[in-house]
């Protein structure tokens, strides 16, 4: 094959430009050069633009498969999450529903345990009048009695002192 100073000796030196200034010019060199290029690494870059093309072919269809996966996975996740989810809300449904029942009851409860409580504070308060009352009349009996008492006693002692006074203790 050719070695690196045969190849540089084929490169011109300086390319030769377009007499309006702009893009050089392909010269006989740069004809040359170009078609050394493509006898020496022509083909090698054949090859490798098919590799690269085949494997950017694997690569795309490897992709495409992996993302049709990952799609795959990430319906049955997100099919599991909402099942979950769902199994979840019913958890909490049948929950709220057995707090609201024993809200219901525990009201219903403390309702009649306060109309059981008003009644007997009514009863106890009509008891308590009643003994009162009883009270009140014994009460008077007593000391109407204890008055009588004293009255009789009164008559007594009034009854011994008049004995006493008239000497005569029989009487």
């Amino acid at each position: 094959m050719t070695s690196e100073s045969d190849l540089r000796d084929l490169a011109p030196t300086t390319p030769s430009r377009d007499p309006a200034g702009g893009v050089p010019s392909p010269t006989a060199d740069d004809q040359i050069l170009a078609e050394v290029r493509e006898i020496l690494i022509g083909p090698q870059l054949r090859a490798l633009d098919e590799r690269f093309g085949r494997v950017e072919k694997m690569v795309l269809t490897h992709n495409s498969r992996l993302l049709k996966l990952l799609d795959r996975r990430i319906a049955v996740v997100e099919e599991l999450v909402k099942s979950r989810i769902s199994r979840l809300q019913e958890k909490l449904d049948a929950q709220d529903h057995a707090i609201d029942d024993l809200d219901t009851r525990l009201l219903d409860q403390s309702r009649a345990l306060r109309a059981e409580f008003d009644a007997l504070d009514a009863s106890l308060k009509q008891q308590l009048s009643a003994l009162q009352a009883t009270l009140d009349a014994e009460t008077a009996a007593l000391r109407e009695g204890a008055r009588s008492h004293d009255r009789d006693l009164a008559k007594l002692f009034q009854e011994m002192a008049a004995r006493l006074l008239d000497g005569n203790p029989d009487r």
